[in-house]
């Protein structure tokens, strides 16, 4: 069996020889077309007498009819059908994983937009916060230098004073022990 497109506007004798061709072979002929579709753009398909089960000819017009809608309007012989109907069935498999593919990639696009749009705010205020953190801590850095430059005068100030505070003891000292010899002195 053999499957032919053909434009039966542009070859109107065309019919007639198919139909005496068709009792001569013993076959028979089905037109038949995508709904809408112009008689010049009908698909015509022979089948051998007898070749298939009415069920398996409702299955080919059926895939026909399907290749039709998607614009595949190419001849297809019958011994093509189960490879064809595979390829069609993946086809369509693909095509809807395509399309819940595209919607969840159009749910993820939305969604990331969302997100942006509610971080603009939080990295505003994280950028105001850094900031903040940042002037505070120069603050800590400023006033540590300045404690330790105090603690440092403090600590000169201090050695200092105990430098002035013991030789003061020491003269304290002399002086006590000078006394002390003058009123021996005075004492003999």
């Amino acid at each position: 069996g053999e499957e032919v497109c053909v434009s039966l506007a542009v070859f109107p004798t065309f019919w007639v020889r198919l139909q005496r061709l068709a009792e001569e072979k013993q076959t028979r002929i089905d037109v038949g077309g995508p709904a809408g579709m112009s008689f010049a753009g009908e698909i015509v398909s022979v089948f051998p007498k007898g070749g298939y089960e009415l069920s398996e000819e409702r299955g080919f017009q059926a895939l026909r009819r399907q290749l039709a809608d998607e614009g595949f309007v190419e001849a297809l012989h019958s011994e093509s059908l189960p490879l064809v109907k595979r390829l069609f069935d993946d086809f369509s498999a693909l095509r809807e994983t395509k399309r819940a593919l595209e919607a969840t990639l159009n749910d993820k696009t939305a969604n990331e937009s969302r997100m942006q749009r509610q971080m603009h705010p939080l990295q505003k205020e994280l950028g105001r916060m850094v900031r903040e953190n940042n002037q505070l801590h120069l603050e800590l850095i400023t006033r540590g230098e300045e404690f330790h430059a105090y603690q440092q005068k403090d600590t000169l100030k201090f050695k200092a004073l105990e430098g002035k505070l013991s030789d003061s003891a020491f003269v304290i000292a002399q002086q006590a022990q000078h006394i002390r010899e003058l009123e021996r002195q005075l004492d003999e």
